[in-house]
């Protein structure tokens, strides 16, 4: 038998996956129906006539199964052209004939020209799809999707095959999908579990850089340079320089192989993968924001930090403005793709923007460096001062970095002047700590830890303290022992 594609390793997934795509393509059996598959993967055309479990699936479901080639092999259930056609002409049960178009000769013409032929393309997109619709999760499965329609002009020329045989791979754990990139003619990625947009953001990043070294370094275009001139201009960073030289042996060692065989090779190399070796370019640069939502999902409650809350007559939160209130703040937050950006090396536009376009608010802020950006607005930023403001709008983030501008909204929300309902006035949160000491070191800076200490502005309610460091900000502790009496 011809050398197996890729592996034999998953197979009895992949025939029982393909048993399923056949029967939902071929439909419901009769006596004298005949379907054949020509065009697919020969060394798979004839591993599936073979397979029992594959002739077991189709036989329930009255289907009988051959393999035709140039001479009989019961053993590997094959028959020849002759036999095909007086098989058909006999119209006895329902047949699928998997043709070995190179071996089955010309005699397999009136099959051609009277029964239905399953096409390559339309069998593996029905298998795909079986395998995603497999999956438990159904943000991974919408990843699988995403993934396989970004990489679609790197699929191109490739057997259809190679799909299929990534996603049964992938689909039993979210982490492996980027193992498999290799089967999609990409760089290997140390991958991870999709959980939101700020991974799905970070893991097409990845692809993009995965693409951009298989062509940089790959390419055989100009074989004039070295692998480490090639690893140069990708700009590939690894963590020790014991990492670069080990990288370069190991694609020296491989540069007259085809692509497709260097990068089976890569996939047992996981030192090798992106996550472990980055590109300088991308490190520093912004790709993406995602901002935090202020609630789980539309009708319900907002988080205590957002410092919006919920009212039965708007379907939108509300951030109330009371002149008794002089904690109330609007607090935005969000995270960066990648996230391990330079302290400043991205500035934040936040503006307040009514429906009608009219700025009631703007900030500049300049990135942390933090795991999790943040900013907020206080009532004194607001541009209206008559007390009577009413409106909804929306926050605006546009973030630069001098290369990229990019930019998000949020949801929208009610901002009016008025009372907080009482429940509202006693959940404004503060964060939670251990110790108001504990509170204090997050502060952004000495001078304003040294102030809150010397001169505290504190409340005391339900066995608990709280410190108000300045206006919109502050800790709540069960503990005053820290205080200065």
């Amino acid at each position: 038998m011809t050398r197996f594609l890729t592996s034999i390793e998953h197979w009895d997934k992949q025939a029982d996956v393909l048993a399923r795509a056949f029967l939902q393509l071929l439909g419901k059996a009769h006596p004298g129906k005949v379907a054949f598959v020509r065009d697919a993967p020969l060394d798979v055309i004839r591993r599936l006539a073979c397979d029992l479990h594959f002739q077991q699936v189709l036989k329930e479901q009255h289907w009988q199964v051959y393999g035709v080639a140039e001479r009989e092999d019961r053993y590997d259930n094959i028959i020849t052209s002759d036999q095909a056609v007086a098989l058909r002409e006999q119209k006895g049960p329902a047949l699928l004939l998997l043709v070995d178009r190179q071996k089955a000769g010309p005699g397999m013409d009136g099959v051609y020209s009277a029964c239905r032929e399953i096409k390559e393309e339309k069998l593996f997109k029905q298998a795909c799809d079986e395998v995603v619709q497999g999956i438990e999760s159904p943000t991974y499965r919408k990843w699988l999707r995403h993934l396989l329609k970004e990489t679609s002009q790197q699929q191109e020329h490739r057997s259809p095959w190679f799909r299929f045989d990534f996603l049964v791979r992938s689909a039993t754990d979210p982490s492996s999908w980027g193992k498999f990139l290799w089967l999609l003619g990409l760089w290997p990625v140390v991958g991870f579990p999709i959980a939101g947009k700020a991974d799905e953001q970070k893991a097409l990043l990845y692809l993009e850089q995965s693409a951009r070294l298989v062509a940089e370094v790959l390419d055989t275009r100009d074989p004039l340079l070295s692998v480490a001139e090639r690893l140069a201009r990708a700009q590939v960073r690894t963590k020790t320089e014991a990492d670069t030289l080990a990288l370069q042996q190991f694609l020296e060692t491989r540069r007259h192989e085809p692509t497709e065989a260097l990068l089976r090779a890569l996939s047992e190399h996981p030192h090798f993968w992106l996550g472990e070796i980055e590109l300088a370019s991308a490190a520093t640069s912004l790709s993406a924001i995602e901002l935090s939502p202020w609630r789980t999902k539309r009708g319900t409650a907002p988080f205590k930090w957002s410092g919006l809350i919920a009212d039965e007559q708007e379907k939108d939160p509300v951030w109330v403005i009371s002149p008794d209130d002089d904690e109330g703040q609007l607090q935005i937050k969000w995270k960066t793709v990648p996230p391990e950006l330079p302290e400043g090396s991205v500035q934040y536009h936040l503006s307040i923007v009514a429906e009608d376009g009219q700025a009631l608010a703007g900030k500049q802020v300049s990135h942390r460096g933090k795991k999790e950006e943040v900013a907020a607005f206080t009532s004194d930023d607001l541009t209206d001062d008559t007390g009577q403001l009413y409106v909804r709008a929306r926050v605006r983030l546009t973030a630069e970095d001098g290369q990229t501008r990019i930019e998000q909204e949020t949801e929208p929300f009610i901002i009016r002047y008025g009372e907080l309902p009482p429940d509202a006035a006693h959940s404004r949160s503060f964060p939670r700590v251990r110790t108001l000491s504990d509170g204090l070191v997050q502060l952004d800076d000495r001078e304003q830890a040294t102030a809150a200490y010397a001169s505290p502005d504190v409340a005391f309610a339900d066995g608990q303290v709280t410190l108000s460091v300045h206006r919109g900000a502050g800790f709540v502790s069960p503990t005053r022992s820290c205080l200065p009496r």
